[in-house]
């Protein structure tokens, strides 16, 4: 877990407060999320070592760790070289409806800002923590979506 989210998950705490991704489908997510009658507790836990930007870690013939903060202060993708590249998107972005942003942000500008990060990446699959995996062509896919700049709406 990357440093920035450890204090809160230390302490059971899962939920900061976010903002709700563009569109009508994210809002009601959010707001059906945000309602629930229980509130969001985890099991306390334990944080064996951090996980760092430009990290490699020692299994599975290496996977980069890449900070991609957004969705939380701390979110982390990581990126394994072998295959052509494959990319664990984790909730940086969704595939259920196509290549989109995740419902769900603490920062969607700072978000939107990663999502152009690993489309600087070069990965043949993503997978993502919602959605189909991306098989083929996936930088290719991210780029059209998110590696030009965009303008965030009003």
């Amino acid at each position: 877990m990357h440093p920035l989210d450890t204090d809160d998950f230390l302490k059971g705490n899962v939920m900061r407060p976010v903002q709700s991704a563009p569109g009508l489908i994210n809002q009601i997510i959010v707001r059906s999320f945000m309602n629930r009658r229980e509130p969001m507790t985890i099991e306390l836990v334990t944080v064996d070592a951090p996980l760092m930007n430009g990290q490699e870690l020692p299994f599975a013939s290496g996977l980069k760790v890449i900070h991609t903060p957004g969705h939380t202060a701390g979110h982390v993708v990581l990126l394994w070289f072998r295959q052509g590249g494959v990319l664990f998107g984790a909730d940086a972005c969704g595939n259920m409806f196509g290549l989109s942003t995740s419902p769900i942000y603490e920062d969607y500008s700072q978000g939107l800002r990663s999502l152009k990060k690993i489309s600087g990446l070069t990965f043949e699959t993503a997978c993502m923590g919602h959605g189909k995996p991306i098989r083929e062509n996936a930088t290719e896919k991210f780029r059209r979506k998110w590696g030009v700049e965009r303008t965030l709406p009003a």
